[in-house]
């Protein structure tokens, strides 16, 4: 299956990442391996969670999550990736050996949703996912997950230079200030 956002999105968000920092890339992304992340270290089938699309790993810990939604608005995958995510403490790198990543103090989760599959004249989608994004920080506010912070951005397609550079900012900030 053809994956153009998530090709392009990760390719320059990884542009912009601090020295010391690696991308681990799912094949969506251009990568080789699956990201499955777990609930705890001992992993198994049983502590699985979900796998997400791309990882930036600083000193061998989970720094941020990233996932790209290219199939449309859902907000039922939107909160279910997210809750998925934030629930698991670590991601373990499998076969041919087992190497456990745990989840860094901060953790940033970056969700990109292709607007140019759901964004019509008139739709007030854009509204619901501010309003989805507010909700979901409101909670990491209260301390209820692994993630410390949140971002819901809407790219209009592979072409929407503002949009992935907006995700470019948003990666590079939290990175940054860290």
């Amino acid at each position: 299956m053809d994956h153009p956002l998530h090709l392009l999105a990760v390719k320059e968000i990884e542009a912009v990442l601090p020295s010391g920092l690696e991308a681990i890339k799912d094949p969506a992304c251009g990568g080789n391996r699956c990201l499955p992340l777990y609930l705890n270290d001992k992993g198994g089938r049983e502590m699985q969670l979900c796998k997400v699309d791309c990882l930036v790993l600083k000193n061998s810990q989970v720094k941020t999550i990233i996932e790209i939604e290219e199939s449309g608005f859902n907000p039922t995958k939107i909160f279910g990736k997210f809750f998925t995510s934030a629930l698991a403490t670590c991601f373990i790198q499998g076969p041919p050996f087992k190497r456990v990543f745990p989840f860094a103090e901060e953790v940033l989760f970056v969700q990109l949703l292709d607007s140019s599959k759901f964004l019509k004249k008139g739709s007030r989608k854009a509204l619901q996912a501010e309003e989805i994004e507010r909700r979901i920080n409101s909670l990491i506010d209260r301390k209820q997950a692994m993630i410390s912070r949140y971002s819901l951005l809407l790219v209009n397609g592979r072409g929407d230079k503002k949009g992935i550079q907006k995700a470019q900012a948003t990666v590079r900030d939290f990175l940054n200030g860290l």
